[in-house]
């Protein structure tokens, strides 16, 4: 739309309604606006604005309604400005980079409005107690903005609120009991804050209108009666992470409505009481890492439930697999009984039982035996199977390219033998196939060509033989390749250079020859200016479900969870026979965390531009037969916090500064022409004439103290959590990183 359309619709004088949502506008949003003095309703949502928000809204007297949510429009929200509007009811503001302070913005200065809607901001400041003096507050939506502050008893006194949700916000201390006066109220949500406390009857007891309620991720601990009756009947419940225990709350046998119930990461140690299943409505039960024991509830096949997601993983269950009556309706529609304790074999009734599934997950048990080969002759919906890290055995069904909707297949760390199927190659809709960790073998099958959506291969830690096949670039969509740990031979095909959104390459422990290609240098996701979170990977399959990724990082493989996959870099060409001199294109590869190419035959020297890798955190070169000086360049590698040169022809004095300060004499044993610190060998006079030739131009940083040998301490938040910790995102996962650290005390 032309960008002269402010100043047409300004003509319009006595104009009450101007909607103009979705309309494709840019820009800053007109201020010729504000000539429309008898304008009622002003709605400019979902556009592509790149605008500060108004400040001569105010000039606006008459205004009832303002929606401009999901606009791009950033700035402070003038306050005192929108105070002046005497009628305005409804203000719609969500999903915009809009900040102000609420002990401002909730003064009780607008007397009329009834809906305020705000989330997904950048809101601040505690709620204020005035905001009782909003007495015709009828919702109240400011979740993931950064309030913080305690919830004050006034907003219990808010007698037309329907509507209150606080969530993903910084609030603490306890839930004042005065929210349970709120009589009108059906949805609240208080997730994701630091809220603490015991969550009572009291809190509770005059809600007669509640449907829905969410107090997850917070302190609390739920504390009700058994004998309690409540006055609502839910819809949703999601009471995860809130102290539950030992049983199941009582009242729950009431909510004869129920539709959702969640009550994931509690301390919920008995089985699973027959009344549960019984509710009528019930389609989503989540109990996932509780302590529930006994065998596997022969009601996940009543035909006569409502289940249709049904979440059990990380509990204590055990025996197995119950052989479903011939009146059994089948697996709910997503079913996770990952991570607990079934054994025996798949019943070959699962066949059938999967007819109307979409997800079934049984990772993680005790479970043996072959995969029935009736596994995909009635399963038309079904899209994630995941049978990993079990016992099962016997070859792969050639039935599995049956499954054509299957967008997911793991069936990692088992005992499967022989050739992959070159059926799975009419899987034309798959993006994850996990197999590694088998005993499969012959070659890569040239069906999987045909896969177009694939994003995760992982055919790593099996006996699979042949070249690693050039046709790979015609998986254009895929992000991780992992062929380590095979008996691959060859040339490194160039080919792999053309996958653009390549993040991470896993080549390492095969008998690969030859050089590096220099094609290698193109994969432009490994350059910090083309890896952009548009091009993240995020594979959830269920709400709870994510996929995982095993890569061998400082000598040990380590679990990775795919929450997103926007930080990850990683390229190990390690343990095999390539040679040759490294080439100095790989230089390029600015984006690239990690990078292992030791235990190989390299020959001539490191080459200066891996100084411009500056995200490099962790770099591993050992075991080689690379000559000349280490490249003062590397200094310039910030985030370098593990670093091994060893055992290669290295000569002359290693160059101090950053953090090449913190590694120790381990980093560069084996080079017995090194000198100087942390090596114990002294550099003589002729080395002197070194450090004058060093590049004035080289960035130098000043080190962090606790670094020992192969930055152990200041890396191990890198090697650890190296895949989620780079320069440009190092704080997600600090938390992470310090549990792997405590590991080593």
């Amino acid at each position: 739309m032309s960008s002269s359309w402010g100043e047409s619709v300004s003509r319009l004088s006595h104009l009450r309604n101007l909607s103009m949502s979705n309309c494709g506008l840019t820009g800053s949003i007109p201020s010729s606006l504000q000539n429309l003095g008898f304008l009622q309703v002003l709605h400019l949502d979902r556009n592509a604005f790149h605008s500060e928000f108004p400040s001569w809204l105010g000039n606006m007297t008459n205004l009832v309604s303002l929606q401009m949510s999901s606009s791009n429009v950033n700035g402070f929200l003038p306050f005192e400005s929108l105070s002046r509007l005497p009628y305005l009811k409804r203000i719609y503001l969500g999903n915009n980079k809009i900040r102000g302070n609420v002990s401002q913005i909730f003064q009780g200065k607008w007397k009329k409005l009834t809906i305020f809607q705000m989330p997904n901001n950048s809101l601040s400041g505690f709620i204020p107690p005035s905001i009782a003096n909003l007495s015709s507050l009828v919702q109240l939506q400011v979740q993931k903005n950064r309030l913080n502050g305690v919830i004050p008893e006034s907003l219990g006194h808010l007698p037309s609120l329907t509507v209150l949700d606080l969530g993903y916000n910084h609030l603490t201390g306890s839930i004042p009991v005065s929210l349970g006066l709120l009589s009108k109220v059906t949805n609240i949500s208080l997730t994701h804050n630091v809220l603490n406390g015991a969550i009572t009857e009291s809190h509770l007891r005059g809600l007669n209108n509640l449907k829905y309620l969410d107090l997850s991720n917070n302190k609390l601990e739920f504390n009700i009666i058994s004998a309690w009756t409540p006055p609502f009947d839910l819809d949703v419940l999601i009471l995860s992470v809130c102290q539950i225990k030992p049983a199941f709350p009582v009242f729950l046998r009431t909510q004869l409505s129920i539709t959702i119930l969640e009550l994931t990461n509690n301390s919920i140690s008995e089985e699973i009481p027959s009344w549960l299943w019984n509710l009528p409505k019930l389609e989503r039960l989540v109990l996932s890492y509780n302590q529930l024991k006994g065998s596997i509830p022969a009601q996940l096949y009543d035909s006569s439930t409502s289940l249709k997601q049904v979440e059990l993983r990380g509990n204590q269950f055990h025996g197995g697999l119950p052989h479903p009556p011939s009146s059994a309706a089948g697996f709910p529609v997503e079913l996770d009984l990952s991570t607990n304790s079934i054994t025996g074999p798949l019943p070959p009734e699962m066949c059938t039982m999967l007819k109307s599934s979409s997800f079934l997950f049984l990772a993680s048990n005790k479970l043996d035996g072959q995969i029935p080969p009736c596994i995909c002759e009635q399963t038309e919906y079904l899209e994630a199977l995941d049978l990993s890290d079990n016992r099962l055995s016997g070859q792969l069904p050639s039935h599995l390219g049956n499954c054509s909707s299957l967008k997911v297949l793991n069936l990692a760390n088992n005992e499967f033998q022989g050739q992959i199927p070159v059926e799975l190659g009419k899987l034309n809709k798959l993006q994850v196939l996990h197999i590694n960790g088998n005993m499969l073998s012959g070659k890569i099958p040239i069906s999987l060509q045909n896969c177009k959506n694939l994003e995760i291969l992982d055919l790593s830690r099996n006996n699979l033989s042949g070249k690693v096949p050039e046709w790979i670039w015609d998986l254009s969509m895929l992000r991780i390749l992992s062929l380590r740990s095979n008996n691959l031979e060859g040339e490194i095909p160039i080919q792999i250079g053309y996958l653009q959104k390549l993040q991470i390459l896993d080549l390492g422990m095969n008998n690969l020859w030859g050089s590096i290609p220099r094609q290698l240098s193109n994969l432009s996701t490994m350059k910090n200016e083309d890896f952009t979170k548009s091009q993240s990977i995020d594979l959830r399959y269920g709400q709870y479900h994510t996929d995982v990724v095993n890569l061998m990082v400082k000598g040990q493989y380590m679990e990775y969870i795919f929450y997103d996959l926007w930080t990850v870099t990683f390229m190990d060409l390690s343990g095999n026979s390539l040679t040759g001199n490294i080439p100095k294109e790989i230089g390029y590869l600015n984006g690239l965390i990690m990078l292992n190419v030791s235990h190989n035959h390299f020959t001539g020297q490191i080459p200066q531009e891996f100084g411009n890798m500056v995200d490099l955190e962790t770099l591993d070169m050992s075991w080689n037969q690379l000559q000349g000086k280490i490249p003062i360049t590397l200094v310039n590698l910030k985030f370098l916090s593990w670093l091994n040169l060893s055992n290669n022809n290295l000569s002359g004095r290693i160059p101090n500064g950053a953090q090449f300060n913190t590694f120790e004499a381990k980093s560069f044993s084996g080079n017995p022409e090194l000198c100087g610190l942390p090596l114990a060998t002294n550099c003589g006079e002729h080395t002197r004439e070194e450090d004058d030739d060093r590049d004035e131009n080289v960035q130098w940083w000043e080190s962090g103290e606790g670094g020992i040998g192969f930055g152990i301490v200041t890396g191990f938040a890198s090697v650890i959590g190296t895949l989620v910790l780079s320069g440009r995102f190092r704080k997600k996962y600090f938390q992470l990183a310090d549990t792997f650290m405590a590991s080593l005390e």
